[in-house]
Formats: structure tokens, C-alpha cells, sequence
């Protein structure tokens, strides 16, 4: 059995750890998952209510005793092996401060962070308990696993980089987390509004803890448009400038720490062309926006990643495929769209382009970086990218797709660019 009897008092492995703040019908699958575990010896579960609000109108407002949260969880009856302790917060304080709370009443040896969206594998505690027998040392301080989406995606995390700071930013789910660590760095940090589990994990390794990925799948992660990531866009907020001061704080108190910080090195260090038609793109990036098909680096730092996959689990914020599905921000909510490198792989472009310019405000920028077929390999070639589907040149671009925007779009910066290898077409939403 993974318990400690003490006395009378049992010693648990694991606690898991649920924070909810409405969506009472993603919440029940949560706790259902965690019921549903093969792994039978005791554990415990803390879910903690931060304000919920999703009640029942009572003479025009809304009651916390009437929500729907609150009256599910006051039902759930759980296995006897399993120790429930729910927590309602009387109102909102937001997710660090509830997770904080909720470790506050966490007994087990390894705190498990499940979002209330997604779903534990049956599997999942039964495997990391396999692992963390043969990999458990009195440093190690946390274990992440791989997931899969309800798209049914697989994403991998890359192995743990002790010194590398990026690899912080590639640490995935699950999360399990030594209780006795996140206590040592005081749980989330509450100043940040975004990314605080992030910052956890730097905490942790700056504290001397360290950090293993395990490489199975062991959380099923629900991909929908209320997410936290997509609500805090939408709310006009930009994610990757809460980032970014992470990562500067980091460097700015503990530079001893980091590989990147020691050699002077942004992050996101490229080649020169790249960094040239990065430092063209910077001046129009002004407000909220995205960087479509950006891959493991983006054009410019706080623009939003967005890309097919999450890949080894670098850079996208967004999973999407902007061709077939519908990106999940407001019409005529966004100041720019980034393009580098991604309108030669459109089936149809012109639509495509369409599409976006729609999500775009008036006055916004549609900023597109496009390799030059007169200096690249030519599709059918053998050094050609097997998945592009055009070859342009600035001539052919403009009279197959520039032209055709002039109606809803102004072009004010064409073929400038020092590059030879590539040409940028920026234009101005009408």
C-alpha cells in the first residue's frame, strides 16, 4: 500500500487538487475521472468552489447557495477510499489564490493539478505511482506527463533541461507536485494574472528542486472556447507580456540560474533573416493580436501563438487549424494577424485571408512574411517543403492575392524587405 499509518492518522500519497469557477458540466466529468481511478488506495480529493455564480435567478439576482456548482457539489458522495474535502469561497478570488487555498488543505505526499475542464486516465495514478518508485529522490520536486486532447491528439513534452529556461515553458500535464516544494516556494505567486503555474515551476527549480517528465499519457485535456487562455485574451489582455516578465524577473534576480541569461540570449534567438523579418513585423504589432503557424518561436513575443499542434508542447497557445475551423476570438476584435511563412501552405489563401481579415478591426494589420520562389526551391524540387502548396514571387503575389484584397484591405509596405529569400506584404483592414 502507498499510505504511512501514524498513530491513528493516515499518511496519503496523493492529493488531487481541483479549482472550479463555473462550468458545473465540465466539473462533474472531472470529479468522475477521479473517482474512476484504478488506483484503490486511500487518496484524497480537494476541490475548491471559487465563487461559483452560475445560479438560479431569485428576484433578479443570482445567489451563490442557488448555484449549480454549489448544489453538485453538495450531492457528491465519493468511494470510501477516497477523503473529499470541498471548499467554498464566498466569492471569486481568482485561480492562484484558489489553488493556494486548496493546497492549504492538501495532506497527501504529492499534490495532482487537475483543471476542472479535463479528465484523469483511469490509469493515471496507478502509472505515476510505477514511476515515481523508480525515479523518486528526496530533490525531486515534480513529474508532468503527456496528455491527449478531445480531438483525440497526442501531445509529447520534451524532456526536462536543468538551466534552461524555456523548458520551464514546455512543462505539461499531469502535474504532480511534492507537497513539501510547493509549500517551500509559498504555492502560486498571486501578483501574476496569467502563467502562475509556470512560474511555479521556476520557482521550484530556482529553489533547487527538481523536475522529470514522464513519458505516457495520463490527462485527457478538453480544447474549448472558455478556456482560461481564450478568456483572457478576449478580455483584452495579452498573455506573453505576463510571460515575458516572468522570465525577465527570472533573469534579473537569479541569472546564475540560467543558460539563456548567461549568454545574453533572447529566447526566441534566430538567424538573421529571421531576425530581420521579425524587426519589420515589431512596429505594427501594437495591441492584441496572433501569430499564425508560428511554431516553436514567434515572430514577435506578445502576439498569440496559434498553430496546427502544440508539437513538443513549445510556443502555441491556440491549437487550430485556421483553413477548416474557426479561431476562437470576436469578429473585429484583433489589432494584427502575423503570417511568416504560412500563406504557401493554404489550399486556398485569398479565402483564407478573408476569413481572418474578418476578426480583424478597422485599422488592423494583416502582416504576411512569404518565401521568394525566385531565390527558394521551387515546388517538385528536391530540397523543396513537401507541404507547400504555391510558389510566389512578389509579381505572381500580387496579382494572384494583393490585388484581389484592395477591396477590403490597403497595402502600405510591399517588397522591402533586405531579404532576397523573402518578400512581406502588410496591409491595413479598410
Amino acid at each position: 500500500m502507498n499510505v504511512e499509518i501514524i498513530g491513528k492518522k493516515i499518511m496519503m500519497k496523493y492529493s488531487v487538487l481541483i479549482t472550479t469557477y463555473n462550468q458545473q458540466q465540465y466539473l462533474q466529468e472531472a470529479i468522475e475521472s477521479v473517482f474512476a481511478q484504478d488506483y484503490q488506495d486511500p487518496f484524497q480529493l480537494v476541490v475548491v468552489n471559487d465563487g461559483s455564480d452560475d445560479g438560479t435567478e431569485g428576484d433578479g439576482i443570482k445567489e451563490l447557495s442557488l448555484s449549480k456548482t454549489r448544489a453538485y457539489l453538495n450531492q457528491v458522495r465519493p468511494p470510501k477510499h477516497i477523503k473529499l474535502d470541498i471548499i467554498h469561497n464566498q466569492r471569486n478570488l481568482g485561480l492562484q489564490k484558489a489553488f493556494n487555498t486548496g493546497l492549504y488543505y492538501c495532506k497527501g505526499e504529492w499534490v495532482v493539478r487537475l483543471d476542472h475542464d479535463d479528465k484523469l486516465l483511469p490509469n493515471a495514478l496507478v502509472d505515476a505511482s510505477g514511476f515515481l518508485e523508480k525515479h523518486d529522490t528526496p530533490r525531486l520536486g515534480m513529474i508532468y506527463s503527456n496528455l491527449i486532447t478531445n480531438k483525440g491528439e497526442v501531445h509529447r513534452y520534451p524532456e526536462f533541461q536543468p538551466g534552461m529556461m524555456h523548458s520551464c515553458f514546455e512543462v505539461g500535464h499531469l502535474q504532480i507536485t511534492r507537497r513539501k516544494a510547493l509549500e517551500s516556494v509559498n504555492g502560486w505567486r498571486v501578483a501574476l494574472s496569467y502563467s502562475a503555474d509556470t512560474a511555479c515551476v521556476i520557482d521550484l527549480v530556482e529553489a533547487g528542486w527538481r523536475v522529470k517528465h514522464f513519458d505516457k499519457v495520463l490527462v485527457w485535456n478538453r480544447l474549448h472556447d472558455e478556456q482560461y487562455t481564450v478568456q483572457y485574451f478576449r478580455e483584452g489582455r495579452n498573455p506573453n507580456e505576463v510571460k515575458q516578465r516572468i522570465v525577465e524577473r527570472s533573469f534579473l534576480l537569479r541569472p546564475e540560474m540560467w543558460i539563456e541569461a548567461r549568454s545574453s540570449e533572447i529566447l526566441n534567438a534566430s538567424t538573421h533573416y529571421w531576425k530581420t523579418e521579425a524587426l519589420a513585423i515589431a512596429p505594427f504589432c501594437v495591441g492584441n493580436g496572433a501569430d499564425l503557424g508560428c511554431g516553436p518561436r514567434k515572430k514577435y513575443p506578445y502576439a498569440v501563438g496559434v498553430d496546427l499542434t502544440r508539437g513538443s508542447g513549445l510556443v502555441p497557445e491556440i491549437v487550430c487549424d485556421v483553413e477548416k475551423e474557426e479561431l476562437p476570438f470576436r469578429d473585429e476584435s484583433l489589432d494584427y494577424f502575423i503570417l511568416s511563412h504560412i500563406v504557401e501552405h493554404f489550399e486556398n489563401p485569398l479565402m483564407t485571408l478573408r476569413k481572418l481579415l474578418k476578426k480583424l478591426k478597422k485599422g488592423g494589420n494583416l502582416l504576411l512574411i512569404i518565401p521568394n520562389s525566385n531565390f527558394t526551391p521551387k515546388m517538385g524540387s528536391a530540397e523543396a517543403n513537401k507541404e507547400h502548396k504555391w510558389d510566389f514571387t512578389p509579381e505572381s503575389f500580387k496579382v494572384q492575392i494583393a490585388d484581389k484584397l484592395a477591396d477590403a484591405t490597403e497595402s502600405f509596405s510591399y517588397n522591402r524587405l533586405e531579404n532576397k529569400w523573402s518578400f512581406e506584404a502588410f496591409f491595413k483592414k479598410k
